[in-house]
């Protein structure tokens, strides 16, 4: 005989009545139905927001510098001028967000420069290729080090080689030093040790 069902149990009070598709969201970053991302188009595209941000960088180091040279006044000179300082909170918050857009500047040139090399050393490849060359692939490693070349290039040309290695050079120094036998005292002491 069949089994019978409880009267006792409660009925959904979500009833589907009538059918209806399950609408399903869809992220565009990890969808195929949205294309490949090609960067070299989405830079082209939204160049404008570049600029945009070198404008912030701009405004905020001229607030920042104009608050320095406040502070530096007197009260009675500033009352004078008919200007105010920011408060600590608000000027935390235009450095904190002054780095930041400089550090996505410089994150964006350097994705740009990988770009650059990648696609020198693939056009490279493929001229070879063409020639009847075997296809070789440049290791990461590879691709670093003509990264590293292309960034020294940039930085001679800015004049600014010879600082960037100096700052390099006290950034090894002090690596090498925290590696010596005797840091850890010296760093307790806030001081050269005695025997030196």
């Amino acid at each position: 005989a069949p089994m019978e069902m409880s009267s006792k149990k409660q009925v959904s009070r979500f009833r589907h009545v009538v059918p209806t598709k399950n609408r399903k969201t869809r992220d565009p970053r990890f969808d195929t139905m949205s294309g490949t991302l090609d960067e070299e188009v989405f830079d082209k595209r939204y160049a404008f927001l570049h600029e945009e941000r070198d404008l912030e960088i701009d405004e905020l180091r001229k607030a920042i510098r104009k608050d320095k040279d406040l502070r530096s006044k007197t009260a009675k000179q500033r009352q004078h001028q008919k200007v105010r300082i920011m408060d600590e909170d608000e000027r935390r918050a235009a450095i904190s967000r002054l780095t930041q857009l400089k550090q996505s500047k410089m994150l964006g040139e350097r994705k740009r420069v990988q770009r650059e090399v990648q696609r020198t050393a693939r056009k490279a490849e493929m001229e070879k290729v063409s020639k009847g060359k075997n296809p070789f692939y440049l290791k990461r490693s590879e691709l670093k080090k003509l990264e590293l070349a292309k960034r020294f290039e940039a930085l001679e040309k800015a004049g600014k080689l010879e600082q960037y290695m100096e700052k390099r050079r006290k950034k090894n120094a002090t690596k090498e030093r925290k590696l010596l036998p005797g840091f850890a005292r010296r760093e307790r002491t806030n001081g050269p040790p005695t025997g030196f």
